[in-house]
């Protein structure tokens, strides 16, 4: 018995979760998506997690999700537009900073961003995996979005591992033929 205690703490998303680990008195880990890192040196917050965090295993991958109104077909046509992410609000920002689009990315709570068709204004969503099966993908949203592929990228892939959206998932939602390139967090 060494005496270890491991207590869990209600988080915050992932930016409530790094802060707690840096500043926390006792909290000595944390659950956070791999992306974390190059999203802090986007943004320039927290300039000593880097020194201060040591990565110590893999839990998943989630796969993430570009839907895009049917009239933009490249992830950089969202260039100024307004984008929805829930979990993966981290994600998306790190994703559009990397390829040095400049996206209004938007935090939805997860109640809304599951209700797609009432996101009147938004161009695009980013979605992780677990966010895909609380959806209600009803007709309204169905006409309205289609997958779009993240494509591989030098500086995406010094992050993110390659994934890809089976023909089969997202049954009835436009897209491209085959299997479409996206990345997995």
């Amino acid at each position: 018995h060494s005496g270890m205690r491991v207590l869990p703490i209600a988080g915050e998303g992932a930016l409530g979760n790094l802060r707690d680990l840096l500043q926390l008195q006792g909290v000595d880990f944390a659950i956070l998506n791999n992306d974390i890192l190059a999203y802090l040196d986007l943004t320039g917050e927290y300039p000593d997690a880097r020194r201060r965090i040591r990565y110590v295993t893999h839990l998943l991958d989630q796969t993430v999700y570009l839907l895009a109104r049917k009239e933009f077909v490249s992830l950089e046509q969202l260039r100024g537009r307004k984008v929805a992410a829930g979990q993966g609000a981290i994600t998306a920002r790190t994703l559009f900073g990397l390829h040095k689009v400049a996206a209004e990315v938007q935090t939805i709570d997860s109640e809304r961003l599951a209700q797609l068709q009432t996101l009147r204004g938004v161009d695009g969503i980013v979605l992780l995996g677990g966010e895909v099966a609380r959806l209600d993908l009803g007709l309204a949203a169905l006409s309205d979005f289609h997958l779009l592929a993240i494509p591989p990228s030098p500086a995406l892939q010094k992050v993110y591992q390659p994934a890809r959206i089976a023909a089969t998932e997202f049954p009835g939602l436009a897209r491209p033929e085959g299997p479409l390139d996206t990345i997995a967090v």
